[in-house]
């Protein structure tokens, strides 16, 4: 369920513009590790399931999980969605906004993409 105004998340992620753009990044970081681990998991579940005995996540709570943060990026804005596809999720080209932004602006529209993810994932 995403988050709406009045709800305690949307106050705590309203303060995210005061935090540094290294801070953002890293707090969104931890969403895309398990965000990649689970797709890994979910590709590989059969074998992971055979080969292994300890307590193993279900492959629909993996899904859940891909979905939620699948949602979350639906529903950012234009140009978060292609940070996000771009550096999270894709990342195979780490000069990609140069085409598109100079550098002051890029930051700039990189630290709202953070925050507004943050917004939803909090």
């Amino acid at each position: 369920m995403m988050p709406t105004k009045k709800s305690q998340h949307y106050i705590s992620a309203t303060n995210n513009s005061k935090h540094s753009i290294k801070y953002l990044q890293n707090k969104v970081m931890e969403y895309f590790i398990k965000y990649n681990r689970c797709q890994i998991e979910i590709q590989y579940y059969d074998s992971i399931i055979k080969n292994c005995s300890k307590n193993i996540t279900s492959k629909d709570d993996l899904i859940q999980y891909v979905n939620y943060i699948d949602e979350i990026i639906n529903h950012l804005s234009e140009d978060a969605q292609e940070i996000f596809k771009n550096e999270f999720v894709v990342s195979n080209n780490n000069s990609w906004w140069e085409r598109k932004y100079n550098r002051s602006k890029y930051f700039k529209v990189k630290k709202n993409a953070l925050s507004e993810f943050l917004l939803y994932a909090s």
